[in-house]
């Protein structure tokens, strides 16, 4: 995942032992609700375009 997002123009590291390590580690985490999941015909939440668009 590390090398993708490399590749994506991003900064990404490989952490040894994943995200067990990271846990077991005692370093923040930070949950994220999921909520509604929107329909085809509902507006995206990140650009605003029908959801059918993102679609393939």
């Amino acid at each position: 995942m590390a090398q993708f997002l490399r590749q994506q123009g991003k900064q990404a590291w490989a952490l040894r032992g994943g995200l067990a390590a990271w846990r077991a580690a005692g370093l923040p985490m930070e949950s994220k609700h999921a909520g509604h999941a929107p329909g085809p015909e509902e507006e995206c939440p990140d650009c605003h375009e029908d959801v059918a668009a993102h679609v393939a």
